[in-house]
């Protein structure tokens, strides 16, 4: 785990990763920095050893090459919630942030948790397998949902993965009849295009709609 910015201050952002990517969590608060001019918040940056399995809510079959889903989500969260045990009693306000199957998380941990007042997804997952069958039963319970596409992703050739957004479409449209504040922004590029980037942006929403301090 890294820690970036100043957690004493009311906003923490929790960053979730693989823990290969943790080198380049600092461009991500860096970004966040530029993009919004301010340093009053804490970024606490958790990386997980195995991405298809402490990320999946749960088991399903390679998507793409040969490697399967675990279910391992429900471990990591919790792991998690340990963490910040100091920082909910103080009363601040949580943000869980990631990219990809780590964006997923962020929105099967706001299903699970009271915790996080908004989310961060960045080209999520959302074409996991059962998952629009699972959040129709199961709400977001963050009130500020920041969700990202790449306008290239669902031409991807894996035909689960090129569903995406017809998922994303599902997942917005959901959360808006929830009535939950939620953007959804459509970046250029493919699902790996400037990943740090889109993160920040998304984290940089959830600053941007707090009050005025």
């Amino acid at each position: 785990m890294k820690v970036y910015g100043d957690t004493t201050d009311q906003t923490l952002f929790v960053y979730v990763c693989d823990k290969e990517e943790l080198g380049s969590a600092e461009n991500v608060y860096s970004s966040l920095c530029s993009l919004t001019e301010r340093r009053d918040f804490g970024v606490l940056v958790y990386g997980v050893n195995s991405w298809f399995e402490d990320l999946s809510p749960w088991e399903a079959p390679p998507v793409f090459g040969k490697q399967a889903f675990g279910s391992g989500a429900e471990k990591t969260l919790s792991e998690i919630i340990g963490v910040l045990e100091p920082y909910i009693f103080e009363g601040k306000t949580i943000y869980i942030c990631g990219y990809s199957l780590a964006g997923l998380f962020t929105l099967w941990a706001s299903t699970q948790s009271p915790v996080f007042s908004g989310v961060c997804a960045a080209s999520p997952s959302v074409w996991f397998p059962s998952w629009l069958s699972f959040v129709e039963k199961n709400p977001v319970k963050a009130s500020k949902v920041y969700l990202s596409l790449g306008d290239k992703e669902e031409k991807s050739k894996d035909p689960v993965m090129a569903t995406v957004g017809q998922c994303m479409k599902k997942q917005y449209e959901k959360l808006l009849k929830e009535g939950k504040n939620c953007y959804f922004e459509l970046n250029r590029g493919n699902h790996f295009t400037d990943a740090d980037l889109r993160v920040a942006k998304g984290m940089a929403w959830l600053l941007n709609t707090e009050p005025q301090r």
